[in-house]
Protein backbone atom coordinates (compact mmCIF):
# COMPACT_ATOMS: atom_id res chain seq x y z
CA UNK A 1 0.00 0.00 0.00
CA UNK A 2 1.19 3.54 -0.59
CA UNK A 3 0.56 6.43 1.77
CA UNK A 4 -2.84 7.22 0.18
CA UNK A 5 -4.15 3.70 0.75
CA UNK A 6 -3.99 2.78 -2.95
CA UNK A 7 -2.89 -0.69 -4.00
CA UNK A 8 0.52 -1.25 -5.46
CA UNK A 9 1.45 -1.68 -9.08
CA UNK A 10 1.79 -5.44 -8.63
CA UNK A 11 -1.87 -5.68 -7.61
CA UNK A 12 -2.95 -3.74 -10.69
CA UNK A 13 -1.27 -6.35 -12.88
CA UNK A 14 -3.47 -9.03 -11.34
CA UNK A 15 -6.58 -6.95 -11.90
CA UNK A 16 -6.05 -6.53 -15.63
CA UNK A 17 -7.19 -10.07 -16.40
CA UNK A 18 -10.62 -9.18 -15.00
CA UNK A 19 -11.38 -6.51 -17.60
CA UNK A 20 -14.31 -7.39 -19.81
CA UNK A 21 -14.19 -5.89 -23.33
CA UNK A 22 -17.73 -4.56 -23.62
CA UNK A 23 -18.56 -2.59 -26.75
CA UNK A 24 -20.70 0.41 -25.76
CA UNK A 25 -21.24 3.41 -27.98
CA UNK A 26 -18.26 5.73 -28.17
CA UNK A 27 -14.51 5.25 -28.52
CA UNK A 28 -12.55 2.75 -26.51
CA UNK A 29 -10.39 4.31 -23.83
CA UNK A 30 -7.36 2.49 -22.51
CA UNK A 31 -4.48 3.47 -20.28
CA UNK A 32 -1.11 2.08 -21.22
CA UNK A 33 0.80 1.29 -18.03
CA UNK A 34 4.24 -0.31 -18.25
CA UNK A 35 3.18 -2.40 -21.23
CA UNK A 36 -0.14 -3.42 -19.62
CA UNK A 37 -3.43 -2.35 -21.18
CA UNK A 38 -5.77 -1.28 -18.39
CA UNK A 39 -9.28 -0.83 -19.74
CA UNK A 40 -11.32 2.10 -18.46
CA UNK A 41 -14.78 3.45 -19.24
CA UNK A 42 -16.58 2.87 -21.62
CA UNK A 43 -15.27 -0.67 -21.25
CA UNK A 44 -16.77 -2.57 -18.35
CA UNK A 45 -15.36 -5.21 -16.02
CA UNK A 46 -16.80 -8.37 -14.54
CA UNK A 47 -17.41 -8.11 -10.79
CA UNK A 48 -15.25 -10.36 -8.67
CA UNK A 49 -14.43 -10.58 -4.95
CA UNK A 50 -11.53 -8.44 -3.89
CA UNK A 51 -11.44 -6.32 -7.03
CA UNK A 52 -9.38 -3.33 -5.85
CA UNK A 53 -10.75 0.18 -5.91
CA UNK A 54 -9.04 2.58 -5.71
CA UNK A 55 -5.77 1.43 -7.19
CA UNK A 56 -2.71 2.91 -8.83
CA UNK A 57 -1.33 1.62 -12.12
CA UNK A 58 2.42 1.10 -12.62
CA UNK A 59 2.44 4.44 -14.48
CA UNK A 60 0.97 6.21 -11.43
CA UNK A 61 -2.58 6.72 -12.68
CA UNK A 62 -5.27 6.34 -10.01
CA UNK A 63 -8.55 4.63 -10.87
CA UNK A 64 -11.78 3.90 -9.04
CA UNK A 65 -14.52 1.42 -9.82
CA UNK A 66 -17.90 2.96 -10.56
CA UNK A 67 -21.31 1.32 -10.84
CA UNK A 68 -23.21 2.40 -13.93
CA UNK A 69 -26.96 2.90 -14.25
CA UNK A 70 -27.40 -0.59 -15.73
CA UNK A 71 -25.51 -2.20 -12.82
CA UNK A 72 -22.33 -2.84 -14.79
CA UNK A 73 -18.94 -1.84 -13.42
CA UNK A 74 -16.26 0.27 -15.04
CA UNK A 75 -13.01 1.89 -13.98
CA UNK A 76 -12.61 5.67 -14.22
CA UNK A 77 -9.33 7.64 -14.09
CA UNK A 78 -9.38 9.95 -11.06
CA UNK A 79 -5.70 10.75 -10.48
CA UNK A 80 -5.06 13.41 -7.84
CA UNK A 81 -2.64 15.83 -9.49
CA UNK A 82 -1.95 19.45 -10.27
CA UNK A 83 -3.71 20.41 -13.48
CA UNK A 84 -5.11 23.31 -15.43
CA UNK A 85 -6.86 26.03 -13.38
CA UNK A 86 -10.32 25.47 -11.96
CA UNK A 87 -12.41 28.62 -11.62
CA UNK A 88 -16.18 28.88 -11.40
CA UNK A 89 -16.01 32.61 -12.05
CA UNK A 90 -14.01 32.24 -15.27
CA UNK A 91 -15.54 28.99 -16.48
CA UNK A 92 -12.22 27.13 -16.25
CA UNK A 93 -12.75 23.41 -15.71
CA UNK A 94 -9.25 22.07 -15.02
CA UNK A 95 -8.29 20.00 -12.01
CA UNK A 96 -6.65 22.88 -10.20
CA UNK A 97 -3.72 22.55 -7.80
CA UNK A 98 -4.87 19.38 -6.07
CA UNK A 99 -1.50 18.43 -4.57
CA UNK A 100 -0.61 21.85 -3.23
CA UNK A 101 0.02 22.14 0.51
CA UNK A 102 0.41 25.58 2.06
CA UNK A 103 4.05 26.70 2.05
CA UNK A 104 3.64 28.50 5.35
CA UNK A 105 3.15 25.22 7.24
CA UNK A 106 6.33 23.17 6.61
CA UNK A 107 5.42 20.43 9.08
CA UNK A 108 2.07 19.91 7.34
CA UNK A 109 3.91 19.68 4.01
CA UNK A 110 6.45 17.21 5.38
CA UNK A 111 4.29 14.99 7.60
CA UNK A 112 0.65 15.47 6.62
CA UNK A 113 -0.22 16.89 10.05
CA UNK A 114 0.08 20.35 11.60
CA UNK A 115 2.52 21.36 14.29
CA UNK A 116 0.45 23.47 16.68
CA UNK A 117 3.40 25.74 17.39
CA UNK A 118 3.53 26.63 13.70
CA UNK A 119 -0.20 27.36 13.75
CA UNK A 120 0.21 29.69 16.74
CA UNK A 121 3.20 31.49 15.25
CA UNK A 122 1.55 31.99 11.87
CA UNK A 123 -1.05 34.45 13.24
CA UNK A 124 -2.94 34.07 9.97
CA UNK A 125 -3.19 32.29 6.61
CA UNK A 126 -2.14 33.61 3.17
CA UNK A 127 -1.87 37.14 4.48
CA UNK A 128 -5.24 37.23 6.24
CA UNK A 129 -4.89 37.46 10.05
CA UNK A 130 -6.82 34.89 12.04
CA UNK A 131 -9.11 37.64 13.38
CA UNK A 132 -10.18 38.57 9.84
CA UNK A 133 -10.75 34.93 8.86
CA UNK A 134 -12.85 34.50 12.01
CA UNK A 135 -15.12 37.31 10.82
CA UNK A 136 -15.55 36.29 7.19
CA UNK A 137 -15.85 32.54 7.92
CA UNK A 138 -18.79 32.81 10.31
CA UNK A 139 -22.42 32.54 9.16
CA UNK A 140 -23.90 35.36 7.04
CA UNK A 141 -20.50 36.72 6.00
CA UNK A 142 -18.79 35.19 2.94
CA UNK A 143 -21.36 32.38 3.10
CA UNK A 144 -24.88 32.39 4.52
CA UNK A 145 -24.28 29.12 6.41
CA UNK A 146 -20.67 29.95 7.14
CA UNK A 147 -17.45 27.97 7.05
CA UNK A 148 -17.59 27.50 10.82
CA UNK A 149 -20.07 28.02 13.62
CA UNK A 150 -20.62 31.34 15.36
CA UNK A 151 -18.76 30.21 18.50
CA UNK A 152 -15.77 28.76 16.64
CA UNK A 153 -12.47 30.31 15.56
CA UNK A 154 -10.26 29.30 12.66
CA UNK A 155 -7.32 28.48 14.93
CA UNK A 156 -9.51 26.33 17.19
CA UNK A 157 -10.99 24.50 14.19
CA UNK A 158 -7.57 23.79 12.67
CA UNK A 159 -6.21 22.53 15.98
CA UNK A 160 -9.30 20.54 16.87
CA UNK A 161 -9.42 18.68 13.58
CA UNK A 162 -5.66 18.15 13.54
CA UNK A 163 -6.01 16.39 16.90
CA UNK A 164 -9.01 14.45 15.61
CA UNK A 165 -7.14 13.22 12.53
CA UNK A 166 -4.15 12.27 14.67
CA UNK A 167 -6.46 10.26 16.96
CA UNK A 168 -7.77 8.44 13.87
CA UNK A 169 -4.21 7.42 13.02
CA UNK A 170 -4.53 9.22 9.67
CA UNK A 171 -3.11 12.29 7.95
CA UNK A 172 -4.80 15.11 6.10
CA UNK A 173 -3.75 13.98 2.58
CA UNK A 174 -5.27 10.54 3.26
CA UNK A 175 -8.63 12.20 3.96
CA UNK A 176 -8.44 14.67 1.08
CA UNK A 177 -7.71 11.92 -1.45
CA UNK A 178 -11.12 10.13 -1.43
CA UNK A 179 -12.89 13.49 -1.86
CA UNK A 180 -10.59 14.39 -4.74
CA UNK A 181 -11.29 10.99 -6.31
CA UNK A 182 -15.01 11.66 -5.99
CA UNK A 183 -14.72 15.16 -7.43
CA UNK A 184 -12.49 14.01 -10.30
CA UNK A 185 -15.07 11.33 -11.10
CA UNK A 186 -17.90 13.87 -11.07
CA UNK A 187 -15.92 16.23 -13.32
CA UNK A 188 -15.81 13.52 -16.01
CA UNK A 189 -19.63 13.38 -16.05
CA UNK A 190 -19.74 9.59 -16.27
CA UNK A 191 -23.21 7.99 -15.89
CA UNK A 192 -22.62 6.82 -12.33
CA UNK A 193 -24.12 7.65 -8.97
CA UNK A 194 -22.13 5.11 -6.98
CA UNK A 195 -18.49 4.18 -6.67
CA UNK A 196 -16.87 1.23 -4.98
CA UNK A 197 -14.24 2.44 -2.55
CA UNK A 198 -12.31 0.14 -0.22
CA UNK A 199 -15.17 -2.34 -0.52
CA UNK A 200 -17.88 0.24 0.30
CA UNK A 201 -20.67 1.39 -2.04
CA UNK A 202 -20.45 5.16 -1.84
CA UNK A 203 -23.45 6.91 -3.38
CA UNK A 204 -23.26 10.52 -4.46
CA UNK A 205 -25.21 13.20 -6.26
CA UNK A 206 -24.53 16.82 -7.00
CA UNK A 207 -25.53 19.85 -8.93
CA UNK A 208 -24.06 23.30 -9.49
CA UNK A 209 -25.66 26.20 -7.68
CA UNK A 210 -26.67 29.49 -9.31
CA UNK A 211 -23.64 31.36 -8.03
CA UNK A 212 -20.13 30.53 -6.85
CA UNK A 213 -18.37 30.68 -3.49
CA UNK A 214 -15.15 32.62 -2.89
CA UNK A 215 -12.50 31.27 -0.52
CA UNK A 216 -11.95 32.65 2.97
CA UNK A 217 -8.16 32.27 2.56
CA UNK A 218 -7.46 34.74 -0.26
CA UNK A 219 -6.47 31.93 -2.62
CA UNK A 220 -7.79 30.70 -5.95
CA UNK A 221 -10.05 28.01 -4.47
CA UNK A 222 -13.69 28.47 -5.49
CA UNK A 223 -16.81 26.34 -5.42
CA UNK A 224 -20.24 26.11 -6.97
CA UNK A 225 -21.29 22.48 -6.44
CA UNK A 226 -23.65 21.09 -3.80
CA UNK A 227 -22.59 17.46 -3.35
CA UNK A 228 -24.31 14.81 -1.21
CA UNK A 229 -22.38 11.67 -0.23
CA UNK A 230 -23.72 8.64 1.62
CA UNK A 231 -22.72 5.14 2.58
CA UNK A 232 -25.49 3.06 4.16
CA UNK A 233 -24.70 1.21 7.36
CA UNK A 234 -25.17 -2.53 7.20
CA UNK A 235 -27.20 -4.43 9.85
CA UNK A 236 -24.05 -5.55 11.67
CA UNK A 237 -22.84 -1.95 12.00
CA UNK A 238 -26.21 -0.78 13.31
CA UNK A 239 -26.26 -3.64 15.79
CA UNK A 240 -22.75 -2.78 16.93
CA UNK A 241 -23.67 0.86 17.56
CA UNK A 242 -26.78 -0.14 19.51
CA UNK A 243 -24.75 -2.48 21.72
CA UNK A 244 -21.74 -0.20 22.08
CA UNK A 245 -23.70 2.98 22.91
CA UNK A 246 -26.77 1.83 24.88
CA UNK A 247 -27.07 5.19 26.65
CA UNK A 248 -28.06 6.95 23.43
CA UNK A 249 -31.79 7.22 22.84
CA UNK A 250 -33.29 6.44 19.43
CA UNK A 251 -33.05 10.06 18.24
CA UNK A 252 -29.41 10.42 19.26
CA UNK A 253 -28.48 7.04 17.75
CA UNK A 254 -30.17 7.96 14.47
CA UNK A 255 -28.25 11.23 14.50
CA UNK A 256 -25.00 9.36 15.18
CA UNK A 257 -25.65 7.06 12.22
CA UNK A 258 -26.42 10.01 9.96
CA UNK A 259 -23.33 11.94 10.99
CA UNK A 260 -21.16 8.88 10.38
CA UNK A 261 -22.58 8.02 6.98
CA UNK A 262 -23.61 11.30 5.31
CA UNK A 263 -21.72 14.31 4.00
CA UNK A 264 -22.86 17.47 2.29
CA UNK A 265 -19.85 19.18 0.78
CA UNK A 266 -18.64 21.30 -2.10
CA UNK A 267 -15.65 20.84 -4.38
CA UNK A 268 -13.69 23.28 -2.21
CA UNK A 269 -13.50 20.68 0.57
CA UNK A 270 -10.65 18.46 -0.69
CA UNK A 271 -8.56 21.53 -1.62
CA UNK A 272 -9.03 22.95 1.87
CA UNK A 273 -8.15 19.65 3.55
CA UNK A 274 -5.04 19.01 1.45
CA UNK A 275 -3.81 22.59 1.55
CA UNK A 276 -4.60 23.66 5.12
CA UNK A 277 -5.99 20.68 7.06
CA UNK A 278 -9.31 22.58 7.16
CA UNK A 279 -12.56 20.56 7.20
CA UNK A 280 -14.75 23.59 7.98
CA UNK A 281 -16.30 23.98 11.38
CA UNK A 282 -19.58 22.56 12.63
CA UNK A 283 -21.93 23.78 9.93
CA UNK A 284 -24.04 21.92 7.37
CA UNK A 285 -21.04 21.91 4.96
CA UNK A 286 -18.57 20.24 7.33
CA UNK A 287 -16.35 17.50 5.86
CA UNK A 288 -15.99 15.64 9.14
CA UNK A 289 -12.80 13.50 9.29
CA UNK A 290 -14.60 10.71 11.17
CA UNK A 291 -17.33 10.56 8.52
CA UNK A 292 -14.82 10.60 5.65
CA UNK A 293 -12.86 7.75 7.24
CA UNK A 294 -16.03 5.68 7.72
CA UNK A 295 -17.77 6.36 4.41
CA UNK A 296 -14.70 5.62 2.31
CA UNK A 297 -13.61 2.56 4.27
CA UNK A 298 -10.49 4.01 5.85
CA UNK A 299 -11.69 3.03 9.33
CA UNK A 300 -14.25 0.42 10.43
CA UNK A 301 -16.94 1.24 12.98
CA UNK A 302 -15.15 -0.87 15.58
CA UNK A 303 -11.94 1.10 15.05
CA UNK A 304 -13.78 4.39 15.52
CA UNK A 305 -15.34 3.13 18.74
CA UNK A 306 -11.94 1.98 19.98
CA UNK A 307 -10.35 5.32 19.10
CA UNK A 308 -12.96 7.54 20.79
CA UNK A 309 -14.90 5.28 23.17
CA UNK A 310 -17.97 6.87 24.70
CA UNK A 311 -16.91 10.23 23.24
CA UNK A 312 -17.55 9.21 19.62
CA UNK A 313 -20.88 11.04 19.40
CA UNK A 314 -19.41 14.10 21.13
CA UNK A 315 -16.48 14.18 18.72
CA UNK A 316 -18.98 14.38 15.87
CA UNK A 317 -21.12 17.11 17.42
CA UNK A 318 -19.12 19.28 19.83
CA UNK A 319 -17.99 22.66 18.47
CA UNK A 320 -14.40 23.86 18.54
CA UNK A 321 -15.08 26.92 20.63
CA UNK A 322 -12.40 29.56 21.04
CA UNK A 323 -12.32 28.81 24.75
CA UNK A 324 -12.43 25.03 24.38
CA UNK A 325 -9.20 24.65 22.39
CA UNK A 326 -6.22 25.79 24.41
CA UNK A 327 -3.30 27.47 22.70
Amino acid sequence: MNRFGLVTAAASILVCSAFHPATPEGPEVETAAAGIQVAVYPRTVEPQPGMPSPFRTPAGEELVLMELADGKLAYAPVTVENGEPYSCACGWDGKGMQLRVSEQFPTLRATGLHDEGELDNANGITGYPYSMIDCIARPKAFSYNGFMAEDESILAVLKGDNRLVRALGLKHPQLATPLFHLWNLMRLKFPAACMIYNGQRVRFSGEPTKSYQESIFRDEVQGTWDISVRRDLNPQERSFLAGRFPALDDIARADLEARLSRLRIGEMSPFYIMRYGFYEGHTMWRSDPIAISFIFGLRRIEELANAFGEDLYKRLTNHYSREGIAK
